[in-house]
């Protein structure tokens, strides 16, 4: 078996990984966070098809902005912490699709005559920080990041 492959916080652990390449700690970690940033994704689609059904609600585009910024900032996080250096083309270009479905909602909150708060850093800040929560608080594996890490207070 080879050492753990999950690089947090900056240092490499030390822990021996598993036929995933991960100890068991991480593993749950890598998990938990490759799930939240899906729902996430899936909330967004939704709050998009809201959004986009109620012309003129734009609380709805916000909405949709903060799921699909938290689901951009978690890939983002989960590649870097769980795959240092060794992105996959498939999730780097998925990424971009989200961005640019996140450029044409700031583009329909700009055209309302309204602006964004951008907050990318502290929300993955705040995931970084949940991760670690989890890592604490969750011996039984039940506790979600959701439970830990709110975007709506970054």
């Amino acid at each position: 078996m080879r050492s753990c492959q999950a690089l947090f916080g900056g240092k490499s652990c030390q822990e021996l990984g598993d036929e995933y390449g991960y100890c068991h700690k991480h593993l749950r970690q890598e998990r938990t966070l490759y799930n939240y940033y899906k729902s996430q994704e899936c909330r967004w689609k939704e709050a998009k098809f809201e959004a986009q059904r109620e012309h003129g609600h734009t609380d709805k585009f916000f909405q949709a902005h903060q799921y699909i910024t938290t689901a951009i900032c978690a890939r983002r996080l989960h590649g870097k912490i769980f795959y240092p250096g060794d992105e996959c083309s498939g999730h780097l270009q998925y990424i971009l699709q989200l961005e640019s479905e996140k450029f044409a909602v700031e583009w329909k909150v700009f055209e309302e005559g309204l602006g964004l708060v951008y907050q990318n850093e502290k929300i993955e800040e705040g995931l970084e920080n949940a991760l670690t929560k989890l890592d604490l608080e969750c011996s039984d594996g039940k506790l979600r990041l959701a439970d830990l890490f709110s975007s709506e207070h970054c």
